[in-house]
């Protein structure tokens, strides 16, 4: 990395089944790649984390989409002047 010379290695696709019988492709990054990535995130998030709102909950780390909700209930009731942008999406963790 310090020659900037460093290219990353190609990623080991595995398919994963799923109930319906369908695959579901799952992407597997080499030690070497997946320690270069970690590297890079603890380099850059404090920097990109200073900019977000405390009101921002995508990705972000000690955030949840439970929190997020937890913060739109909270202010669902109340008069405020501000816009509410949310993409929410449900997934079953346990099927009936």
């Amino acid at each position: 990395m310090q020659s900037h010379n460093y290219k990353p290695s190609p990623v080991l696709r595995v398919l994963i089944p799923k109930d319906d019988g369908k695959t579901r492709p799952l992407g597997i990054p080499t030690i070497k790649d997946r320690i270069i990535q970690m590297a890079v995130k603890i380099a850059i998030e404090p920097i990109f984390e200073a900019e977000f709102l405390d009101s921002s909950y995508g990705f972000r780390p000690k955030r949840s989409a439970s929190g997020a909700m937890t913060e739109i209930k909270s202010n669902l009731y109340h008069v405020y002047a501000f816009v509410l942008d949310a993409d929410i999406d449900v997934y079953p963790i346990f099927r009936t």
